[in-house]
């Protein structure tokens, strides 16, 4: 079983797990522009003049990531061709039991669209992917035109035109691709989640990686706690192989889900369910966290 869960709900549990649990200091509109590291620990320097120091730097801030710039200079993105939609619609304006309660893919001729429920199902997450000359912009946030949506899925099935009709509005954004990083970690600074390993959402595993990368760092630092640089050594070498792996799967499900007609769909499909029986067969807090040495 998978659960579905809208981003701002998952950020609300998160928020109060640190602030009434753990009793950690949010620091928010804290843009890092850079960092020193020592032998014995880092500082990182904020856009407003702040200066925070700790034992260890995770550079979790996305696609655009500044720590992974300084650490290894800029990346090399590449857009693949294809534009992403994004709306949530509520359940209560759409006609009765009109949405299944599954996560649904309609495949089609260079494009495809997901949907699913999230927020106790009262909403329905419609995210559509179709093929496109060029792009600039990767940001998912940038705000799109309902009727440009609705016009790149013309003729799709009805119950897609009824999803994008009852949208308010909707969001758009390039897909763009990049390679494994074959480093992740330097001393006492290391990266996670999309910094690291971003992906395409052809597998719905971006967020899900970040969650076991977290996890599994959590686990290495508490394992190897005098030895802060190997603890995120270890945490790279236990994620780095899956991560590359989803990576690449989310890749190749391009041509999967946008080549309907394709001759040999039906084995295409087993080999589909196959790798999720691995991607979730998969058990987390079942690793050997410790960095086995000084």
């Amino acid at each position: 079983p998978y659960f579905h869960l809208h981003r701002a709900d998952f950020h609300s549990i998160l928020a109060a797990e640190l602030r009434d649990v753990i009793s950690v200091d949010l620091h928010l509109d804290h843009k890092v522009t850079e960092f020193d590291q020592t032998e014995t620990g880092v500082r990182v320097s904020t856009e407003g003049g702040a200066n925070f120091s700790g034992d260890v730097l995770v550079g979790c801030d996305g696609i655009h990531s500044a720590i992974r710039e300084q650490l290894f200079g800029p990346d090399a993105p590449r857009f693949t061709g294809c534009v992403a939609w994004r709306a949530t619609v509520p359940v209560d304006i759409l006609p009765p039991g009109h949405v299944r309660p599954v996560a649904s893919n309609w495949i089609g001729q260079g494009g495809h669209f997901v949907h699913y429920y999230v927020r106790r199902g009262e909403l329905v997450n419609c995210v559509g992917v179709m093929e496109r000359g060029a792009w600039q912009a990767e940001s998912w946030s940038s705000a799109g035109a309902i009727t440009e949506f609705i016009n790149d899925f013309s003729g799709w099935h009805e119950d897609l035109q009824i999803l994008m009709q009852a949208a308010e509005n909707c969001f758009q954004w390039g897909l763009f691709d990049r390679d494994p990083m074959p480093q992740w970690s330097d001393g006492r600074v290391t990266l996670l989640g999309d910094a690291c390993h971003p992906m395409l959402p052809f597998m719905a595993q971006g967020a899900v990686m970040a969650i076991e990368d977290a996890y599994t760092l959590a686990q290495c630092l508490a394992a190897s706690a005098d030895n802060p640089p190997g603890a995120l050594l270890r945490y790279e070498a236990l994620r780095k192989e899956r991560t590359t792996a989803v990576q690449n799967m989310s890749r190749d499900n391009i041509q999967f889900f946008h080549r309907a007609d394709i001759p040999n769909l039906e084995a295409r499909m087993a080999s589909h369910r196959e790798a999720h029986r691995w991607l979730y067969s998969f058990d987390v807090t079942n690793q050997a966290f410790s960095s086995g040495g000084p």
